[in-house]
């Protein structure tokens, strides 16, 4: 079992079985981006132990939750040959199970692997889970010297504030980290190569729009249907498979599922974002520790972009939203149960998506910075990327999204995206509203600056009168390296 588009993840876990000592090490990020896949593509038929939490039901109180879980853990410890009948009523006893049944396996050379799956649904309210499973950890498996320890979770805010930067006895204890983040264009294409999905890399452009590389979305398209009859399908159909994805997501991500929701339906309306007092006025919460929490978990999940303006104070952060199927999904489909369930074929030219496909190809654009640095040749340089502020945009074109990689070596690349069906003309009007655009934009620069011209498309720039102004064209093709 192979994890097309992740070999330097694969080759990251496998590097693991060499330490000489135990790891204990957290995979995190977003649902559905494939993390538990990755872990037991590697690690599969070598397992000591294997556990995944199942859900909580919020219907339930905290000892029946608990009861649950525990119930589920012990049956996990059953599957790999603990004999005990004996009824597991605390952590504590859980892992003193656990320990009881590594201990009594047959010495082998390298790693004991053990992995705890959604972690995060494990820890109930009043369970003592943390403190249990750190001195599982502290007083058994360090010590021990041979374990390699992997707990995953899709909850941000958890993972965060309880595992990576926990205190008290989980203090320092994660050795390793592993975020993982949604496929690259690249890794798309390989994925839908892979199921014998042999879209156009405009296509795969257009997919990724709408589900933003997340593999456990990419994996539901079926070779022989055009994307628009996936995308119809998957939301507009009777009985669709992500109708009711938004809020399952929101609900398994956040431990304040309630309040992610409220911002990210905040975030989905404004194109540049939010200052944070804005938005905490916007949801109608305080900034406090609760707010500081769902941010965290929203922008380390890959939900939410931190960003300060460019030019503008950096005590004034802003939030925007960046996960392109959420977008999608608020945009389309949250609250339009009455469209006709081949909405996306008989609209595929309409006004509104033409739109939508050239706002989310900057989302596009934002989530390959990388590639563009790359093709731009900055690979090497510091750079810092943010997005212009409202004042450096002519009013009738507010919803303009520009991205802007400010460098170490004096100069500001100032990227113009376009999302186009064909190679890009620059017009006599928008020549002359990209040279005000610059004027405004030369305002916002160090005096010792310059600027650097760029126009990210789909696929060339059309030679004319006009087009001499950029001094460097990308096209989908540079995203995909």
């Amino acid at each position: 079992m192979k994890a097309i588009g992740r070999e330097k993840e694969s080759m990251f876990l496998q590097k693991l079985l060499l330490s000489d000592k135990s790891e204990f090490l957290a995979v995190y990020g977003r649902r559905r981006v494939g993390k538990t896949f990755l872990v037991d593509s590697v690690f599969s038929t070598m397992y000591a132990f294997r556990h995944s939490a199942p859900s909580n039901d919020r219907k339930d109180n905290a000892s029946k939750q608990l009861e649950t879980q525990l119930a589920t853990f012990q049956d996990s410890l059953g599957f790999y040959g603990d004999d005990s009948s004996e009824t597991i009523d605390t952590w504590l006893k859980a892992f003193a199970r656990l320990r009881a049944l590594i201990q009594k396996k047959e010495k082998t050379e390298g790693k004991i692997i053990i992995f705890l799956d959604e972690l995060p649904w494990m820890d109930t309210s009043g369970s003592d889970f943390l403190s249990a499973f750190s001195l599982f950890w502290n007083n058994y498996c360090f010590p021990r010297g041979d374990i390699l320890l992997i707990v995953c979770g899709s909850s941000m805010s958890y993972m965060s504030k309880k595992i990576l930067s926990g205190k008290g006895s989980l203090f320092h204890r994660v050795s390793k980290e592993l975020r993982l983040t949604p496929f690259t264009l690249r890794s798309t294409e390989e994925f839908l190569q892979s199921k014998g999905i042999m879209y156009s890399r405009y296509e795969i452009a257009c997919t990724y729009m709408i589900f933003g590389g997340i593999p456990y979305y990419l994996d539901y398209l079926e070779k022989g249907l055009t994307l628009a009859q996936n995308i119809d399908r998957l939301f507009f159909a009777e009985d669709a498979v992500f109708a009711n994805e938004f809020s399952a997501l929101m609900s398994q991500s956040f431990s304040n599922a309630s309040l992610a929701e409220k911002t990210v339906l905040a975030l989905s309306g404004k194109s540049k974002g939010l200052e944070r007092d804005d938005l905490c006025k916007e949801i109608g919460v305080a900034d406090g520790g609760e707010f500081s929490d769902a941010m965290n978990g929203l922008t380390a999940s890959g939900f939410v972009m931190r960003y300060i303006p460019f030019g503008e104070n950096q005590r004034h952060p802003h939030y925007k939203l960046i996960d392109p199927f959420c977008l999608f999904y608020l945009h389309f489909v949250k609250g339009n149960a009455s469209l006709d369930k081949h909405f996306f074929q008989q609209h595929i030219d309409s006004s509104s998506l033409t739109t939508w496909r050239g706002l989310t190809f900057e989302l596009v654009c934002i989530h390959h910075v990388e590639q563009i640095k790359n093709a731009l040749g900055l690979s090497v340089i510091r750079t810092e990327t943010s997005l212009l502020p409202l004042t450096a945009v002519s009013p009738e074109r507010k919803a303009q999204i520009d991205l802007v990689i400010n460098r170490a070596d004096n100069a500001a690349s100032i990227c113009e995206i376009k999302f186009v069906a064909a190679d890009y003309s620059v017009t006599k009007d928008y020549y002359q509203d990209l040279i005000s655009r610059r004027k405004a934009i030369a305002s916002l620069l160090k005096k010792k600056q310059s600027m650097h011209q760029v126009l990210i498309t789909t696929f060339g720039l059309t030679p004319n009168s006009y087009s001499s102004f950029f001094e460097s064209v990308l096209t989908l093709d540079d995203l995909f390296r």
